[in-house]
C-alpha cells in the first residue's frame, strides 16, 4: 500500500494523505529508487538559479574552500575547507 501526500492550496494551506490500493512490483520499485538522486540534483540546482535570480546570494563549497556567489556572478572566498572524501558507490542486492 502507498501514501501519497497532496498539497492543497485551499483551506489554509493543509496537507492531506489519499491511499492507493496497489502495489509496486521490485522493478517498479527500483526504478523510483535510481531517480533518487537524479530528482535531488535537479532540485539543488533549481534552488540555487532561484536564489540567485531572487538577487540573493549563494555559499558552495569547491575544492576545499567555500565561496560566496552574488547574483552579479562574483565570487567571493569565506574561508578553506577540508577538501571532499569521495565515495565509491555501492550496489547492495537484498
Amino acid at each position: 500500500m502507498i501514501f501519497v501526500k497532496f498539497k492543497s492550496y485551499y483551506k489554509n494551506n493543509f496537507t492531506a494523505s489519499k491511499r492507493l490500493n496497489f502495489m509496486l512490483t521490485e522493478t517498479e520499485l527500483n526504478y523510483l529508487e535510481q531517480q533518487i538522486p537524479i530528482l535531488a540534483e535537479t532540485a539543488t540546482k533549481q534552488a540555487f538559479w532561484q536564489t540567485l535570480a531572487a538577487g540573493n546570494k549563494v555559499i558552495i563549497a569547491e575544492n576545499g574552500k567555500l565561496i560566496e556567489v552574488s547574483p552579479d556572478g562574483t565570487r567571493t572566498i569565506l574561508k578553506e575547507i577540508a577538501k571532499p572524501i569521495t565515495v565509491d558507490q555501492l550496489n547492495y542486492k537484498f
